[in-house]
């Protein structure tokens, strides 16, 4: 008897969001079916086991120089085929390119983006004395960031610069 597929039951906000995360912080195997995302703080796993409605574990994963992490490893060959169709590919970091997203929930992939590999900053201008923010996404694929920039601009109307 074939093995029937699972739906993950993902949709609209939290799907894009996801996938987001997955871009930065997220890994598709080369088997073809599994998505793996790992993180130092647990509890960020919880929060996305919950957002999400993934009830798989979170396991323990070892990285660079033997430092602890955790991880949610996804099996779902269905939503791997979709990860490809929008452009993710295995080794993704620094061949990544142009995606396909809904411009619909590009915001909320936007956020994806910011909690995996996305620093906000807040400090104080020092010949003017305002209240300054920057937002910085890191990526090891100049395409990616070019692209991102360029939809972050005339999407989201605001302006940004890309630094090597």
């Amino acid at each position: 008897m074939p093995h029937k597929r699972k739906d993950l039951n993902i949709r609209g906000a939290n799907l894009w969001y996801l996938i987001g995360l997955i871009t930065t912080d997220g890994c598709l195997s080369s088997d073809g079916s599994h998505i793996d995302i790992t993180s130092k703080e647990h509890d960020f796993l919880e929060k996305i086991k919950k957002a999400t409605g993934i009830n798989n574990k979170i396991g323990n994963k070892y990285g660079f120089k033997k430092s602890p992490a955790f991880r949610i490893q996804i099996s779902n060959r269905a939503f791997y085929d979709f990860l490809l169709f929008i452009g993710l590919t295995p080794r993704k970091s620094l061949t990544i390119g142009s995606l396909n997203v809904s411009r619909k929930y590009f915001v909320d992939f936007f956020r994806g983006l910011i909690d995996g590999d996305g620093c906000i900053r807040r400090w104080t201008h020092p010949s003017n004395g305002k209240e300054q923010w920057s937002l910085r996404i890191y990526s090891g694929s100049g395409i990616f960031i070019k692209w991102l920039n360029f939809i972050t601009e005339s999407l989201l109307n605001v302006k940004g610069r890309v630094y090597k």
